[in-house]
């Protein structure tokens, strides 16, 4: 009979989970991971297939409990959430893992388990999808799948800028001028 787990998944994914999003994949080792979780890689790998799993398994952790979902899809829909999720982003630049652990993880792409890349595929095309639904309950001028890449390609660059030690009320009026482009969109 083997041993009885000692440790939550979960709890391993949301420990993990800043190690990679401030490491990146490939910095991040093995040790890294059973500091961090306090799970002796042994635990991990009985959880786990491998670092590549356990990656992946951060990702989806990560969308499934980032609150963008639950921002972009409040009622009423419009630019009022749009501007709520860049305000969020602006809100986090304080804490230890700043920005967008999924966009931070787009700088290894080419090296990113093959899963991982899912992933982040379905994460940003349900990303879209809802920039698209609070540009169509605006009324946009644009064609509402290219304004929705507008603010896709400006979010994913802001989140990148938050990486940096950019003050906070310089990043508040990024937002600000960001609203001002969307009203006219």
């Amino acid at each position: 009979m083997g041993r009885t787990k000692k440790f939550s998944r979960d709890e391993v994914l949301k420990a993990a989970m800043p190690v990679f999003w401030n490491k990146g994949f490939a910095d991040t080792s093995m040790y890294d991971l059973e500091v961090a979780t306090k799970v002796k890689k042994s635990g991990l790998y009985s959880e786990f297939k491998d670092k590549d799993d356990l990656f992946t398994e951060s990702l989806k952790f990560y969308f499934q409990n980032v609150p963008t979902v639950k921002i972009l899809t409040a009622e009423p829909l419009g630019l009022k959430n749009i501007e709520n999720l860049f305000r969020f982003i602006v809100e986090t630049t304080g804490t230890e893992c700043k920005g967008c652990f999924g966009i931070n993880s787009l700088r290894e792409v080419d090296i990113l388990p093959k899963r991982a890349n899912q992933v982040l595929d379905k994460a940003f095309s349900g990303l879209k999808k809802l920039f698209t639904l609070n540009l169509r309950a605006h009324g946009s001028k644009l064609p509402i799948n290219m304004a929705a890449d507008f603010i896709f390609t400006h979010f994913l660059g802001f989140c990148i800028e938050t990486n940096l030690t950019k003050p906070e009320p310089a990043l508040i009026k990024e937002v600000n001028s960001i609203v001002k482009i969307l009203q006219r969109l």
